[in-house]
C-alpha cells in the first residue's frame, strides 16, 4: 500500500500499540463535499486536519464534518524557534493520543505536504514508546518515503529526546 494523493484515500499505520487506529491521507482537498462521506466510508471517526502552506487552520470544516459524522480537531505544526507552537503541538498530539487509546479511528489529513501527516504518525508511535527507527520504518512501511522525508528524521529524532525527557 502506498501513501497517494487523492480525495478519500487512507492508508493505515500497521501497529497496534494503542486500541484505536491511525490513517493518513495526502492532499486532500476539503472543499470537494463529498471528501467527508469518503473518509467516514474508509473508517474515519477523527480527523486530525494539518493545516496548508499558508498556516491556515480548517477548523471551519466542522459542519461538513459532522455531518458525516465525523470530529476534527485542527492540526498543529511544531516550530523549533517558537516555543509556543511546540506546546501547541504537545497539545496537539495529546489530544490525537486520547482519542487512539479511546478506540477511535484517527485519519491525519495533510492538505498540501503529505509528509506532515507522516512526522504526527512518527511523533504518535513515539509517545506511545517506540523508538524513531520503529516508527519511521511503520510510517513508510504504510505510506512510502513520501509520507515522511529523509528531511523529517531530524525533527523526529530531536522529538525522541523530548519525548525521553519527560519519561523520567
Amino acid at each position: 500500500m502506498t501513501y497517494q494523493s487523492g480525495p478519500g484515500l487512507v492508508v493505515w499505520v500497521p501497529t497496534a500499540v494503542w486500541p484505536g487506529q491511525l490513517g493518513l491521507c495526502g492532499d486532500a482537498d476539503l472543499e470537494i463535499p463529498d471528501i467527508w462521506t469518503m473518509l467516514a466510508r474508509e473508517g474515519a471517526g477523527l480527523l486530525a486536519v494539518m493545516p496548508d502552506e499558508e498556516g491556515t487552520e480548517h477548523s471551519g470544516q466542522r459542519t461538513p464534518a459532522e455531518h458525516a459524522g465525523l470530529d476534527v480537531v485542527p492540526g498543529v505544526l511544531p516550530s523549533p524557534e517558537r516555543a509556543e507552537d511546540s506546546k501547541a503541538f504537545a497539545s496537539f498530539l495529546d489530544e490525537v493520543m486520547n482519542a487512539l487509546l479511546d478506540g477511535r479511528q484517527v485519519v491525519v489529513v495533510s492538505r498540501q505536504h503529505q509528509h506532515h501527516g507522516g512526522l504526527v504518525a512518527a511523533c504518535l508511535l513515539m509517545q506511545a514508546g517506540l523508538p524513531s527507527h520503529a516508527a519511521l520504518a511503520l510510517v513508510r512501511r504504510a505510506g512510502g518515503e513520501q509520507a515522511l522525508p529523509g528531511e523529517q528524521e531530524e525533527y523526529v529524532q530531536a522529538f525522541e529526546g523530548r519525548v525521553g525527557e519527560t519519561k523520567c
